[in-house]
């Protein structure tokens, strides 16, 4: 008996265990389960919402700012820096006429043109189109009549690159949701598509700048085992000029960036502080490399006003020219910081003209945006003006040789940039762009805008 009953016992212990057991890998799997579906429920989210815009591409253009050629507007479509709550999907160069629509003259899915620093990238003037394909190291030419496209130069020891994963999220917008999962788990889809990044590579060691475009002739920048600066002939591609690129003037100054205006080549030099000037934490920027202030030179001679330096910012496009923010050299702001930016600005043209702007026009700090027919348009905000209608953001210009000035519209946005021929007036605000047409009085003078399209 007591071994029928020992007997008894260890099956009732044999079936607690394998209930426990039964119980405990429920559990475990119940757990496992549950963060399985929560892993996938996030991909399905991230890639619903990741791909949404490649899926179903924006029929605008989008809002980086664009280039103004014979009352034709040229913008590439995606490019730039995401602002909050974007999503750039880079498309491809465009062309727009007001009145007939856009058309897409470049895609982005043949050409790898560079998204980020599209200004280095592509250009435009009378008679082709240009622009570098990063994937090849080829700057290309199309014929704006025709449409036809030519390779015009790449230089030698140019490789293709290896694919990116910008490259990666164009395969994605073919591949249902489970293929995604599935090339995820083998490889065949780097992770890096699930970090939205979209770096830009170049082939192999050598990387190709536009720099400049005329009419009959485009400078680039080569960048491999020697820096070089090339013209070449805007329509055959044959080089007139080839020489290794300035790192410093001949005084043994750094040169931090060069632009060229048309025929006009500027340098942006930097010069160290006067010796015993001081400011709040000048010695970690010393050892950090931030000791020192900007000059601007043309043929090796400062532009700029005597005592002041280029602001931090640097020169930024208003349209074709090169606006410069200055202001007076070795400035302390009210924390005691050295003080970077500047008051002023310096309007530079292709034509060798060198305008000096005010940065405050009626007591009203402005900013300028871009210059044409002898206008220069710039933005505004009162914040002392007790009307709060007239303390919203503005739009003016002002004369170049009078320097009489006129309001256009009140209110605008904030924050937005102008591409303008005196005619037809672009304004772009990193999310849309929108078409106008300058409204003159009986004078010439202008007096206003009317919207032609929004966001186009």
């Amino acid at each position: 008996m007591k071994g029928e009953k020992f007997y008894e016992m260890l099956d009732m212990l044999d079936d607690s265990l394998v209930l426990e057991s039964a119980e405990v890998k429920r559990k475990v799997w119940g757990k496992r389960l549950k963060i399985v579906g929560i892993i996938l429920a996030a991909v399905v989210a991230y890639w619903l919402v990741s791909t949404y815009p490649a899926r179903h591409p924006p029929d605008s253009i989008g809002g980086e700012p664009g280039i103004l050629q014979d009352e034709v507007y040229y913008a590439y479509a995606g490019s730039g820096f995401p602002i909050p709550g974007q999503v750039l999907v880079p498309q491809g160069i465009f062309r727009y006429v007001p009145g007939e629509g856009k058309e897409l003259l470049v895609s982005r899915k043949e050409y790898q043109v560079d998204a980020l620093f599209s200004d280095w990238s592509w250009g435009v003037n009378s008679h082709s189109l240009y622009f570098v394909d990063s994937a090849t190291v080829t700057l290309w030419r199309m014929d704006l009549e025709t449409q036809e496209k030519e390779e015009l130069y790449r230089p030698d020891g140019a490789a293709p690159t290896e694919q990116s994963s910008s490259d990666w999220k164009g395969l994605m917008e073919e591949k249902d949701f489970w293929t995604v999962v599935r090339d995820l788990l083998t490889g065949e889809l780097p992770a890096e598509v699930l970090t939205g990044a979209t770096e830009e590579t170049s082939g192999g060691d050598v990387i190709l700048r536009l720099d400049n475009i005329t009419e009959d002739t485009v400078w680039v920048s080569c960048y491999g085992a020697q820096e070089l600066n090339m013209i070449l002939d805007s329509r055959t591609g044959e080089v007139l000029s080839q020489q290794p690129a300035d790192t410093e003037t001949p005084e043994g100054e750094p040169i931090l960036r060069t632009y060229v205006i048309g025929e006009r080549v500027l340098e942006a030099v930097r010069m160290e502080h006067p010796e015993g000037f001081t400011y709040r934490n000048w010695e970690q920027e010393a050892e950090d490399g931030g000791y020192y202030w900007v000059d601007l030179r043309e043929n090796g001679q400062s532009i700029l006003p005597e005592g002041t330096h280029m602001s931090e910012e640097g020169g930024y496009w208003g349209g074709d020219d090169l606006l410069v923010h200055y202001g007076k050299r070795n400035q302390l702001t009210e924390e005691g910081d050295y003080d970077r930016w500047g008051s002023d600005y310096l309007l530079l043209t292709a034509e060798g003209e060198t305008e000096f702007l005010p940065g405050e026009i009626n007591g009203v700090e402005v900013t300028y945006l871009a210059s044409a027919q002898g206008w220069a348009y710039y933005t505004g905000k009162d914040w002392e003006n007790p009307d709060p209608a007239k303390r919203m953001a503005f739009l003016g210009a002002r004369n170049l040789t009078t320097g009489e000035t006129v309001l256009l519209k009140q209110p605008v946005g904030e924050y937005f940039e102008v591409i303008t021929d005196g005619t037809w007036f672009y304004r772009c605000t990193g999310s849309q762009t929108n078409c106008y047409t300058i409204d003159h009085d009986a004078q010439g003078k202008p007096c206003g805008l009317t919207l032609v399209e929004e966001d186009i």
